[in-house]
């Protein structure tokens, strides 16, 4: 994920035709969704501080990006809760999506 985020700067994502940008713009919060749900899938002192500090990081590289990915996208919903329950809900969404459209 950090590979990516210092790739392109919002900016730049926003400067692409409308194809492109809209492409960059999912294919970063599908990105940013796997690593969040593995990330809070099991709890742990080091991986908390590691998603705290991937959010960190984004806002400090580029403001723009990181509301976008933090407010305007569609896993916004996980960002709010508490640790635990973002854990079992990224879960139960993972285990979903593997059944259903046979994801990993």
């Amino acid at each position: 994920m950090n590979l990516i985020l210092e790739a392109f700067s919002y900016d730049e994502i926003m400067k692409q035709p409308k194809g492109l940008r809209n492409y960059l713009k999912q294919f970063l919060v599908a990105v940013l969704s796997i690593t969040q749900m593995f990330t809070t899938g099991d709890y742990s002192i080091e991986r908390k501080q590691a998603l705290r500090k991937l959010w960190h990081d984004l806002k400090k590289r580029d403001i723009k990006m990181y509301r976008f990915l933090r407010y305007r996208s569609y896993n916004t919903f996980i960002n709010f809760l508490p640790w635990h329950l973002k854990g079992w809900i990224t879960t139960k969404i993972y285990l979903y999506l593997a059944k259903k459209i046979k994801l990993g």
